[in-house]
């Protein structure tokens, strides 16, 4: 994972209603609990056996995800990430998946159901990147 100088990491909420998330593909995912004014900085962290890629959020309020790939910097540097933001149900698990390929970079979130089908969620809502 990728993650900037003087940034806080994520604070998975230890009360009220939850709900879990999996990021599938990109190279960092950032959760914000409210509409950034700036540049996003709550990095989700990678901590020692466990990975960035599954999280608990917090529930029945709006958040706002940032996920993607940042190599720039590097000899091949390239950004492609997108910003959105939803409100997620309690209990409920999510999967925001990221792809990469010769048509360009495209993300989609979806909620899994109690059969573990995977059905998209309508109310997400593309971000300005000014937050980048």
């Amino acid at each position: 994972m990728l993650s900037l100088a003087g940034c806080a990491g994520y604070v998975p909420p230890t009360a009220g209603p939850t709900a879990q998330i999996k990021f599938d593909g990109g190279a960092y995912a950032y959760i914000d609990e409210a509409k950034p004014a700036g540049r996003m900085c709550a990095s989700v962290p990678q901590a020692r056996g466990k990975t960035w890629r599954e999280q608990t959020i917090r529930a029945d309020r709006r958040l706002w995800i940032m996920h993607g790939i940042d190599t720039r910097g590097t000899m091949f540097g390239m950004f492609c990430g997108f910003v959105y933001s939803f409100e997620p149900e309690a209990d409920a698990k999510y999967v925001a998946t990221y792809k990469l390929d010769g048509r360009g970079c495209r993300f989609r979130l979806e909620k899994q159901s109690e059969s573990g089908a995977l059905v998209p969620v309508d109310a997400v809502e593309r971000e300005d990147k000014t937050c980048f």
